[in-house]
Parts: C-alpha cells; structure tokens; sequence
C-alpha cells in the first residue's frame, strides 16, 4: 500500500513536491490548502490526489509535509498534534531549522529544507521537475523517521544532505 503524504500549502513548493511524488507512483498526496479554489487547481494540476480545507484530516497520513511560511510552522504542527497517526512523520519546507528544533515537541519531526524555487508563486507555478538534482537538507530530530523523509525527497529528486540545525541556520 503507498504511504499517504499530507501536504499543508499547496503552492509553489507543496505543488511542485506533490507532482513530483504522484509522477513517482509511490505515494498518495493529500493536499490541505485554506482555500477550495487552489485544491480545485492543485488537483487539476496533477499535484494532488485528493484535497481538504480541514486540517484534522492529517490523521490519513502516513507523512506531513508543512509547507507554510515559517512563522506557522511550529503552530501548525500544534493544531495536527492530536490527530496524527501514532508514527507519522512530520516535516517541513522551511529555511530555518533552529527554532522550529526548539519547540517541535511531541511528534516524529525531522526538518527539511529544499533548495530549489521560482520568482513564481502559488501551485500553478508547480513543476514536478522543481527538486530534480536540487539539495535537500535535512535535519534530525528524530533518528527513526529520518529514513522516511529521506527517501520521499530523494523520491521527488532531490540529493539529500544531513546537517544539525545550527549548521544549517549558519549556512542559510
């Protein structure tokens, strides 16, 4: 059976890494956007299976993918906290690691950062494309999830590096 992937933004980023793993048939994408319009083009755009305005519907997932601005991050991942499955994995896109590690409590949480993007923004930007031969960070904070995210960005065509969060925030 193939892992359910949640995607919470479904723009330029969440898009492009939704297409990318449905094109990879190896997963299922679950988008969860604010609004119905950007699920009705996300889902015409190949870069989700199914769609929700309903953040509780994180509880089909296998993974959760954040792809909010940073500032939502940490409070997102507060809302889902009670409705995930027992072992998902949680992850985000965000280009800061070292405050989302501090306060990322109680979930399987390994940060992430795809070094790819586009002056363009929303999911009709999207391009399945986007990771192919890009760098992803990511950063451990749980040693037994870090293998599952692993493989869905490299999965999505991404060239995976490891780093703590201080390196990576000191890079960045």
């Amino acid at each position: 059976m193939k892992p359910t992937v949640a995607i919470i933004g479904v723009g330029l980023i969440g898009g492009s890494l939704g297409q990318a793993l449905r094109q990879s048939h190896r997963y299922k994408v679950l988008g969860i956007a604010r609004k119905p319009s950007t699920l009705r083009d996300a889902k015409r755009l190949g870069a989700v299976d199914f769609g929700s305005t309903n953040l509780t519907d994180v509880y089909q997932a296998d993974i959760v993918v954040l792809c909010t601005p940073i500032d939502a991050i940490v409070p997102t991942i507060q809302k889902i906290r009670p409705f995930l499955k027992p072992d998902a994995v949680v992850t985000d896109a965000g280009s800061v690691k070292g405050v989302i590690h501090q306060q990322v409590r109680g979930v399987r949480f390994v940060g992430s950062h795809p070094l790819a993007g586009s002056h363009k923004t929303g999911v009709t930007s999207a391009r399945a494309n986007l990771f192919r031969g890009a760098t992803c960070v990511i950063v451990p904070q749980d040693a037994s999830a870090v293998g599952i995210v692993r493989k869905m960005w490299q999965d999505a065509g991404a060239r995976v590096v490891e780093m703590t969060a201080q390196t990576h925030d000191a890079y960045v």
